[in-house]
């Protein structure tokens, strides 16, 4: 069969990229929207999104600023870092001439990040208009940011059309609510993305397949569904690889499954599992593996009781380990496994410590 004549790959699995189906984002979507026809004061005009790495934070960010495009406002993007400062003004400026607003000076050097917005703002602002700030991958100490966050809570105590949304892992936004300098965003809004439900998992599947022109079977999609654990990017990647065994096939069977399932975890130990966890100390390394005896959330306590160490002293690798993205607390006292596949990697024979 001439390749040419099958249908797309819809399945997106590079972190950040768009999906082809969303699930249970309306009433955010709803909110956000709220928030930028109301007063400066509606808590929705400062979000911060936290989760899981691969929980969807930079798909969300991305879905409200094109909503917000779509509303008539001005967005300027930035990832945060030390060059945020420059990036966010030249977005603005950028998206505020492509609405026509008439804005002082646009090349205008020096003084401060709210200095040098404000221009912008105000020409958005007299030709009814609004500037959405939207920041992905928030972080504590991060001097930019904190100019960033200062400017706009001068905007809104002046009752300007400004809002900011924004996105982290959530012991990067604990740290940065714990800092004085941040003290504006202990009353914005906070939405954690969890991990989704597995009838969640299994909808999107099967809505995404079937909206490219395939189907799945029952058995297929339940596998499928387990394996993802809740995991968005997991459910992207899973998902790729089921489509891409037999695209010549309309219906996409177990045998599909368990073969996509074990590319995606052939992909993840290759391209993520074995350079991180080569980068571990052995004692980082000692905790993931008494972690991932359990399959799913597991007890600080009984972690700290498998390496014979007391929970102050368990809870220092914790640290690292969510540093480094690989592990998450669902809950208070617990610990488990950002993507689903790693734990099932840990506990396997194939694992080399």
């Amino acid at each position: 069969m001439d390749t040419r004549t099958l249908p797309a790959n819809p399945f997106t699995p590079t972190l950040g990229c768009q999906p082809n189906v969303f699930y249970g984002w309306d009433s955010v979507m709803a909110d956000a929207a709220q928030g930028l026809s109301a007063p400066a004061s509606d808590p929705n005009r400062c979000l911060l999104l936290t989760g899981a790495r691969g929980s969807g934070k930079t798909v969300l960010l991305a879905q409200l600023a094109k909503a917000a495009q779509d509303g008539g406002w001005a967005v300027a993007e930035a990832t945060c870092s030390d060059r945020l400062l420059g990036e966010s003004y030249e977005q603005a400026a950028h998206a505020a001439g492509a609405l026509g607003a008439s804005v002082v000076d646009l090349r205008v050097e020096g003084g401060s990040w709210r200095v040098r917005v404000q221009p912008v703002l105000e020409g958005l602002n007299a030709s009814g208009s609004g500037l959405l700030l939207v920041v992905d991958g928030i972080y504590p100490n991060c001097a930019a940011l904190a100019e960033v966050v200062d400017g706009v809570s001068h905007f809104l105590r002046e009752g300007r059309a400004v809002a900011l949304y924004a996105a982290g892992l959530p012991h990067h936004v604990d740290a940065l609510l714990a800092d004085p300098q941040m003290a504006f965003l202990e009353g914005a809004r906070r939405l954690k993305l969890d991990r989704m439900d597995q009838a969640d998992i299994a909808l999107c599947l099967k809505r995404t397949i079937q909206n490219a022109g395939r189907s799945i079977g029952p058995n297929a999609l339940e596998l499928a569904a387990q394996v993802c654990g809740g995991n968005a990017y997991m459910m992207q990647l899973v998902g790729y690889e089921m489509w891409r065994q037999h695209p010549e096939h309309s219906r996409i069977s177990r045998d599909d499954a368990v073969a996509g399932i074990n590319a995606a975890g052939t992909f993840m130990i290759d391209t993520l599992f074995t350079p991180t966890l080569r980068a571990l100390s052995d004692k980082d390394k000692r905790f993931l593996k008494a972690m991932a005896q359990d399959e799913g959330p597991a007890s600080m306590a009984d972690v700290a009781n498998r390496l014979n160490v007391s929970t102050g002293y368990a809870r220092m690798y914790k640290k690292r380990l969510m540093d480094h993205g690989l592990i998450f607390s669902p809950s208070r006292g617990y610990v488990d496994v950002v993507m689903p596949l790693l734990g099932a990697y840990l506990r396997s024979d194939d694992c080399p410590f």
